[in-house]
């Protein structure tokens, strides 16, 4: 196969098109890595607001849901109290109802021994 000479004209235009595709060549690979490290850096910004929301959301509905839970014992407590409270109440009007029958029995047991005397005292 035959060598081909070119012109040295040829030639410094072939170099300086290769100089102006490497030019080229390199600043479009830098301004595609520029681009590419902005279009990671918005995202990742915009990943870490979005884990910050979240994180805020849920440290709010955790929050909502301990205090909640406290009032919700806090309540349990105070029905508990109250169910101790009527207990003692219903036991010492059991205690007083059960008195007062006693004390009635025997005033009728009284009656009934006093009434035969009275019936003749009433007749007389």
């Amino acid at each position: 196969m035959p060598m081909l000479f070119l012109p040295a004209d040829t030639s410094k235009m072939m170099q300086s098109k290769k100089k102006r595709l490497d030019f080229l060549t390199k600043n479009y690979m830098e301004g595609s890595q520029q681009k590419l490290e902005q279009l990671w850096n918005n995202q990742y910004s915009q990943r870490q607001k979005l884990t910050e929301q979240y994180s805020q959301q849920v440290s709010s509905a955790r929050q909502q849901w301990e205090t909640e839970a406290q009032r919700a014992e806090d309540q349990e407590e105070q029905l508990n109290n109250m169910k101790r409270q009527q207990q003692k109440i219903f036991q010492q009007l059991k205690v007083a109802h059960k008195q007062k029958l006693k004390t009635v029995k025997e005033l009728y047991k009284q009656y009934i021994k006093v009434r035969p005397d009275l019936t003749g005292w009433l007749a007389g």
